[in-house]
């Protein structure tokens, strides 16, 4: 018995000895992000090559609702995500085949995306980052969302109630958006 006890011990100290190296280098990439905040909200924090890298806060979500003859496809994803690169690529060919002026932009929530996960965007206008509270920032898009990716949210720069899709927007939604953003005419 005491053999099982000491194998289970050891099983144990070896677990917490890997799980504490799994989090010394989230704890730096973190320290890192910090570090490389800009210090007013949408502002790029680093260079992305053709994409930006903004800060992503309630104040930057307000100001792009409320920006007129602006529209916007609003992916959410985490560098984790499987199944967002390709929903954007999705995306970016859906809003090049409607010919349409508005702009891709992927929010990733959970830190600040490294060299890959920009090339696995390259299609979108910019890419940001959550920079406050992930609670407070999904409460300010739909209090209902509990942050499960890719979530999708399109906003028609007239001022409408923003359309979420948590995956691909289905068909009819893409439509009541389309015709939103192409204005009265």
């Amino acid at each position: 018995m005491n053999d099982l006890c000491s194998s289970a011990r050891t099983g144990l100290i070896a677990l917490s000895m890997l799980m504490a190296l799994a989090v010394g280098p989230g704890a730096a990439i973190a320290a890192e992000h910090d570090t490389q905040r800009a210090s007013a909200p949408g502002k790029p924090v680093a260079d992305a090559g053709d994409n930006e890298v903004g800060a992503f806060d309630v104040d930057v979500w307000r100001a792009w609702r409320t920006e007129r003859g602006r529209p916007r496809v609003v992916m959410f994803s985490t560098t984790f995500c499987a199944h967002c690169p390709a929903l954007a690529e999705a995306l970016a060919d859906r809003l090049a085949s409607m010919r349409s002026r508005a702009e891709l932009h992927v929010i990733i929530m959970d830190r600040e995306p490294d060299a890959r996960h920009r090339a696995l965007y390259s299609r979108a206008r910019s890419l940001h980052v959550f920079d406050d509270q992930p609670q407070k920032i999904r409460h300010a898009i739909d209090p209902g969302w509990r942050g499960a990716t890719p979530f999708v949210v399109l906003l028609d720069g007239a001022g409408g109630s923003p359309r979420l899709s948590l995956g691909a927007p289905p068909e009819s939604l893409w439509r009541a958006w389309a015709l939103a953003a192409a204005g009265p005419g």
